[in-house]
Order: structure tokens, then sequence, then C-alpha cells
């Protein structure tokens, strides 16, 4: 699951498809170096630095996962803020880095399963059930400096709203 970041110009007039409203889209190519799609885990970090999600509890990765548990609501991965909005929030989101910088970033962890019995007779003592890459202070600068250019970028490119989905 991902994050794609575009833009609109909202003083165009809107079009209207298939029964929906539509404002003018601004999109990057995917090659383009100022394009900005992020995994979910990312994003909201990003998101949550810049004051646009809450911060995310810490998650206990060695409790088991209940199957019947509904999904936690990530409405927040979807959204929309001005031009003058991401920019001050980019100030803000720089001024108090080190404050809140600890909460949205995590060390590289390796998740184990119980012993397992191979069918040639040998035993896995502790088979890898996933690896989870960390996500430093500097991946979250890199992050927020990518979404800066971003900004700027749709700025000049005469966007009046960033949006995320």
């Amino acid at each position: 699951m991902s994050v794609t970041f575009s833009a609109v110009d909202k003083r165009k007039a809107p079009i209207t498809k298939f029964g929906c409203t539509f404002h003018a889209s601004i999109d990057l190519e995917v090659e383009d170096p100022d394009f900005l799609h992020l995994c979910n885990g990312i994003a909201r970090s990003l998101l949550a630095l810049l004051g646009f999600a809450p911060i995310p509890s810490p998650v206990k990765l060695d409790e088991p996962i209940d199957p019947d548990a509904p999904c936690p609501a990530v409405d927040y991965l979807v959204g929309e803020r001005s031009v003058l909005e991401c920019q001050a929030a980019i100030v803000h989101a720089r001024a108090g880095f080190k404050s809140v910088c600890g909460r949205l970033i995590w060390e590289p962890q390796a998740l184990y399963s119980a012993p397992v019995s191979n069918p040639d007779g040998t035993v896995e003592l502790r088979p890898l059930r996933a690896w989870l890459g960390g996500f430093t202070a500097a991946d979250l600068q890199n992050r927020l400096d990518r979404f800066e250019r971003f900004t700027l970028r749709m700025a000049r490119e005469g966007a009046t709203h960033i949006s995320w989905s």
C-alpha cells in the first residue's frame, strides 16, 4: 500500500465527468525527480510531522495479530491542503523536528515464528517471519525535503492545493 502526492488548481472551473466533479490536476511523470510516492508507514510519519495526521502509537510487533479485529481507520492517508498551508507546515515541521522525530522513526527489526519441522526432518528454531526495514531521522528529514521540493514545484506549475491518496 502506498500514497501518491499530486496537486490541483482550484482557480480554474471544475470539470464534470461521469457524474463527478474534478478540478484541474497537475501531475508529474513517475520518472520526474520531484514525483512523490511513499509507502503508507513513511507517508504516515511525514504527514504526522507536518501536522496533517495524528502521531502514531508505537506498534507492538511481538503481540499476536487478531485476524478478526477491525482495521484501524487511516483516513489521513487521503487528504488535501492548500499550498500555503503546506508551506507553513514545512516551516513548523523544521522548527519542531527534534521534539517529534523520535516518535516517527523506527529501528530495523526481524520477526521470527515458532520452531518449524521441515519435511526433510530438520527443525528451524527461529524461522524468519518478516523483516521490517528501519526509518531514521535522516530518512524523515529527506522525505520532508522532498515534500518541500514537490510543493515548490507544484506552486510554480500553478497549483493551489496539494493532495495525497
